[in-house]
């Protein structure tokens, strides 16, 4: 879609999908940001819509969209995507376009959490903080069903085995 602004033509490019991801093994839990003017200051994970960088071999790869969308806005590296992907629902933006809401598993692997550009803030959330916040409302609703889904496969395998997170 093309927009007409003045004298200044600019180009909208509507995604296939925004990715996200879930990022384990960091020192005291899951990192979150909260965006500039993003639905009332709610919580999100990591990751955003793709890019033309993210293209391989001419196909856009949401594993390469998520691992540039968590440095980006979260300063931080992941080393491997361990599942793929942990989610997919798809969505209807706000353009009536049709585009899919990815989450992967990621594992840390270096760089300190700090807010990109465009981010308010950044921080960590223990499993516990992470669901008192989805009980109050205080992630956005799709991020919310996935850290939900993640947290119950994570109890269902065993709570002892998540380091650091409460």
């Amino acid at each position: 879609m093309v927009k007409i602004t003045g004298f200044v033509r600019q180009k909208e490019e509507l995604k296939d999908y925004c990715a996200f991801g879930i990022v384990e093994g960091m020192e005291y839990g899951i990192p979150l940001i909260q965006e500039e003017g993003f639905q009332d200051g709610k919580w999100k994970l990591l990751g955003g819509k793709s890019e033309e960088v993210d293209k391989e071999n001419g196909i856009l790869r949401p594993e390469n969209s998520v691992m540039r969308e968590i440095v980006e806005k979260g300063g931080i590296h992941i080393c491997q995507i361990v599942e793929k992907p942990f989610l997919v629902k798809p969505k209807v933006n706000k353009y009536n376009a049709k585009y899919d809401f990815i989450v992967f598993i990621t594992k840390y692997s270096h760089g300190a959490l700090r807010p990109g550009k465009g981010i308010k803030k950044t921080w960590e959330f223990s499993i516990k903080e992470t669901e008192e916040m989805i009980n109050l409302g205080k992630i956005v609703d799709d991020h919310a069903e996935a850290l939900s889904e993640y947290i119950n496969r994570k109890k269902a395998l065993d709570l002892d085995s998540i380091p650091n997170m409460f």
